[in-house]
């Protein structure tokens, strides 16, 4: 009974908490400067949003103009669509065509950013019926239910996602679901979502290693058919080598994101940011440790449950490379894994590890990546906040490698 209380209350807290970032990041949507976004002066407002640009690109794909010579400025913009600025124009070849699905360029901007937004908030809420119905049926509680949907709706990088409406939101939302569901039953379902996330693969990519281990090659042969497709489409009908438009997409995604000042580069982002060393000089180094980290322990966990499996996929996306706030919702995987393991456990709030483990959620909870960080603890406050998620990861996963002597397959 007592721990009845104690649990309503914390659901009660949490999805106030929710209501709260929920509801600032709608509040201030139209009044973000989209909306005032003036076409007939061929310059789009650099306003933190994802969606103009990338509206744009779909836009001129659909014109039947070349996304790329767009995007790189080599040609006038048309008028009706206009300039895309200087640091907003990271993409990949593929993803001019498979954002016609987020910000449709067939249709007016002011249509298109409204479907957008329906289009993640019907992504969250597939997810959290998915979520609900998990955790529902492995405790039969449904206040434990309750609370696991309160704490991942209720992390701070919903606010600044609902504001902005990057597409990071969207691709959070597809990985959640492709995670969630069975891999031998829905592995067509999984690779169109994971071939569709692959619109940011700095987030997306790690999330292939767990079905690589497992086997799973038909999800990954269709996620690769998702992304090829258009990408060879994109060369084939304005006559690029597909090799060298990669590399050219590439060099402006990275130069976008350098120019960035205060973004989050990962592990070593201290040496750029105190020791002036350029990110795309150190990131390959990175990127190679923490993919060959994740890979290792995706290996030895595969055999575990998905949403545990899939938690370090999530974590090590949040600082292999480029990383922003609208990317930690991803941590849903985190948050169902310390749940459920403080679910399993006696609780007793003398022990470390559960100490520990809801000072993780708080963090998680918390603005750490709020502009008071931004332009106060560029390096410090990101960097701690990684170094809490890896910990609190480390933390259920050695608990299920002592567990489980024999493991086997047991999905959800």
């Amino acid at each position: 009974m007592k721990n009845d209380k104690v649990l309503k209350l914390a659901v009660v807290a949490f999805f106030i908490l929710a209501l709260g970032y929920w509801g600032i990041g709608l509040y201030f949507f139209p009044s973000n400067g989209m909306f005032q976004w003036n076409d007939s002066e061929n310059v789009s407002l650099h306003n933190g949003s994802d969606a103009v640009p990338q509206w744009q690109q779909g836009a001129y794909l659909f014109h039947g103009k070349d996304p790329y010579r767009l995007i790189s400025q080599q040609d006038p913009p048309v008028e009706g669509i206009g300039m895309m600025h200087d640091k907003m124009r990271g993409t990949m070849p593929w993803c001019p065509f498979l954002f016609q699905f987020i910000f449709p360029g067939f249709l007016p901007f002011s249509v298109a950013v409204w479907w957008g937004m329906a289009l993640f908030i019907g992504l969250m809420s597939v997810v959290s019926v998915m979520v609900y119905k998990l955790t529902l049926k492995r405790f039969g509680n449904p206040l434990i239910a309750l609370l696991v949907v309160a704490v991942m709706l209720a992390q701070y990088g919903f606010a600044p996602e609902l504001k902005w409406l990057n597409v990071g939101g969207h691709v959070v939302g597809l990985l959640l679901i492709a995670c969630l569901l069975d891999d031998k039953k829905h592995w067509f379902i999984i690779g169109v979502l994971l071939g569709f996330a692959m619109i940011k693969p700095q987030l997306a990519i790690m999330f292939f290693l767990p079905h690589l281990f497992r086997k799973n090659y038909k999800i990954i042969a269709v996620s690769i058919i998702i992304v090829v497709v258009p990408w060879l489409a994109n060369a084939i009908m304005f006559s690029h080598n597909p090799i060298t438009l990669l590399l050219d997409y590439y060099k402006i995604s990275a130069e976008t994101q350098v120019a960035n000042g205060h973004a989050y580069f990962g592990l070593l982002d201290p040496l750029s940011k105190w020791f002036g060393i350029n990110p795309l000089v150190i990131s390959p180094f990175q990127m190679a440790f923490c993919f060959i980290v994740c890979g290792m322990l995706c290996y030895k966990f595969r055999q575990t449950h998905n949403y545990l499996l899939f938690s370090i996929p999530a974590v090590f996306s949040t600082f292999w490379t480029y990383s922003n706030e609208v990317n930690l919702p991803v941590l849903a995987l985190l948050i169902i894994s310390i749940i459920f393991y403080l679910a399993e456990k006696d609780f007793s709030i003398k022990k470390l590890d559960t100490i520990f483990l809801c000072f993780a959620i708080i963090v998680m909870a918390a603005p750490f990546t709020s502009s008071f960080r931004l332009y106060h603890f560029p390096v410090l406050a990101p960097l701690f906040q990684r170094c809490v998620f890896l910990i609190a990861l480390g933390i259920v996963l050695n608990k299920f490698s002592k567990t489980h002597k024999k493991p086997s397959i047991c999905l959800n």
